[in-house]
């Protein structure tokens, strides 16, 4: 089951903040998909698409039915999805159109070609021509959308999970509002139509209001700035009594820093962070450098967090303290905005909401890990 936070008023409008799990979030959009009507909309973006998922497939075979049906819809995927296949262990037709090991591209094209077919659809990949040199030559994540946001009439998600790997843990934020909805449909299905975050966004950062306690943010994606990473460090920089920081990969320094100011302030931290392997062999190389080097910086008690490597890989992309809570798709690091990466988030100073979301980051891990005891 979802949970629920109420926010403050804001033109006699109150805003309810759900917390889902990455499962939850597919079954719920799944429902809400299968409900619309003709002349209704839908605008979706993610990272990554596998429609063969065990969660995508469902979502998107009613993604395909709501479009032959009349609703509007319009679904945005990152040219990443086409550059490389980790699992597969084969680069993409976006990068070399290779003979061999091209089955799961072959999959993702077919299925995006099949709704872009639809009379009331839009289908296209993002990020794929002014920044493909530099993600073919310096490195396939440079210049990406990490956008991962849904629009169903009224209703918004902003969360972590793609349409890919939906066994990962994970957590999504969604609410319900006119206002809200008509903004993000707007921004997203702008940036479907154009195949660019930057022809829509520029190189300037936005900040939604949706009531007087929360915030949507976007990450235009100019490299080296972060509007989400700097309002992370205020997250941590504000906890007065205990932080909830879990990560995917293992934090740099910048953010390191501000957990152990933390730390210095005698702030309860619960950190999580998966196991090096969970990671792959390259990543997870560096992360165990990182590790290594983060001891002169975090105490000991940091690096209980590391989860067991049995455990599924940790995704979930939230920071929650004692008076506010983000939940987005930022890892909550300088390198993508280093490399320059469009990210989405939803930002609250309302404590409740931030209760519930440090509440739900807890159940998540504690089962992975030695309990942490306050």
């Amino acid at each position: 089951m979802s949970e629920l936070a109420t926010g403050e008023q804001k033109n006699s409008r109150q805003v309810e903040l759900n917390l889902y799990t990455g499962e939850e979030y597919f079954k719920a959009i799944t429902a809400d998909i299968a409900q619309t009507l003709p002349g209704d909309r839908i605008a979706i973006t993610t990272f990554c698409f596998e429609p063969a998922d065990r969660l995508v497939e469902p979502a998107f075979n009613e993604l395909l039915a709501a479009a032959d049906r009349g609703v509007d819809t319009a679904f945005g995927v990152d040219a990443y999805t086409f550059i490389i296949d980790y699992e597969a262990k084969s680069l993409g037709p976006l990068y070399l159109p290779l003979p061999f090991r091209q089955s799961s591209f072959k999959r993702r094209r077919t299925a995006l070609e099949e709704l872009a077919a639809k009379p009331t659809a839009i289908c296209t990949i993002l990020n794929k021509t002014q920044q493909l040199p530099q993600r073919l030559f310096k490195n396939p994540l440079a210049g990406r959308s990490h956008l991962k946001t849904a629009v169903i009439n009224d209703k918004v998600y902003i969360g972590g999970p793609n349409f890919h790997r939906t066994d990962r843990l994970d957590m999504v934020v969604g609410l319900e509002d006119t206002e809200t909805a008509d903004w993000l449909y707007g921004l997203t299905t702008r940036i479907i139509e154009a195949e660019s975050t930057a022809a829509v966004l520029g190189d300037q950062d936005q900040t939604r209001q949706v009531d007087g306690t929360t915030q949507i943010l976007i990450d235009a994606g100019a490299p080296g700035q972060s509007l989400i990473l700097d309002e992370a460090y205020k997250v941590i920089d504000g906890a007065s009594t205990h932080l909830y920081v879990p990560f995917q990969y293992f934090p740099d320094h910048e953010t390191a820093s501000h957990i152990a100011a933390a730390y210095s302030r005698e702030v309860k931290v619960y950190p999580a962070y998966n196991h090096p392997a969970k990671n792959g062999i390259i990543v997870g190389f560096m992360q165990q450098r990182a590790v290594s080097r983060m001891r002169k910086i975090l105490p000991p008690e940091f690096f209980e967090g590391e989860l067991s490597r049995s455990a599924p890989i940790l995704h979930t992309k939230a920071i929650a303290s004692d008076r506010a809570a983000m939940v987005g798709a930022h890892n909550h690091a300088n390198h993508g905005p280093k490399l320059g990466t469009a990210e989405s988030e939803l930002r609250s100073s309302d404590p409740n909401f931030a209760r519930m979301v440090g509440q739900k980051i807890l159940k998540q891990i504690e089962r992975y890990k030695e309990p942490i005891v306050s």
